[in-house]
């Protein structure tokens, strides 16, 4: 399947529930390049179906999706529709489903992109970034950012840190994409 249809394929699937940050994350994933990429809360997929896409255009990485099916989406959304979503858009070869919680489960070795959109607590949040931080993640964005108030804390954290730089968009409930500062060149 070719970009232009996977996009399609993508937003008919998620016709009823669309919003920015899959796009945003498919275009980072494009230019960063990431060999191993993880999204903490997957749910039905959307972001997933983009940012394996840009894995596949890229022609290498792959994408960990942390999921435990919570809060009530056991019967509709499961780990089978997650699948299929990913199979209709043909970048299932791209990603893994690791179902559980984010705290409990194996992660990669080695992170270089991540998304983080599971629990949105504080402590669950800023756990899942150092999981990322620790396995030497270039970029980590934050969903909901600037309205939920574990990701908006975190992201304050992050900025005040001096190790990183934060950019807030502030659509769609906000995302918050969090850069490495790497040393300049003099």
């Amino acid at each position: 399947m070719n970009t232009a249809d996977c996009f399609a394929t993508i937003e008919a699937r998620f016709a009823d529930w669309n919003y920015g940050h899959p796009k945003i994350l498919h275009g980072l994933c494009r230019a960063l390049r990431p060999q191993v990429a993880v999204e903490v809360g997957t749910y039905r997929g959307y972001a997933a179906c983009y940012m394996s896409q840009a894995l596949k255009e890229n022609g290498a990485g792959h994408l960990y999706c942390i999921d435990d099916f919570s809060e009530g989406t056991q019967k509709k959304y499961n780990a089978n529709h997650w699948q299929g979503n990913l199979v209709a858009c043909g970048v299932s070869d791209f990603a893994t489903l690791v179902i559980g919680k984010s705290s409990d489960v194996v992660w990669p070795d080695k992170v270089d992109f991540a998304y983080i959109d599971g629990w949105h607590g504080f402590v669950a949040t800023m756990n899942d970034f150092a999981m990322c931080d620790e396995r030497g993640a270039e970029c980590i964005c934050l969903d909901d950012a600037t309205t939920t108030v574990g990701p908006m804390l975190l992201a304050d954290e992050v900025r005040a840190s001096g190790s990183w730089d934060v950019l807030e968009l502030r659509r769609d409930c906000g995302l918050a994409v969090c850069m490495r500062r790497a040393a300049r060149a003099r």
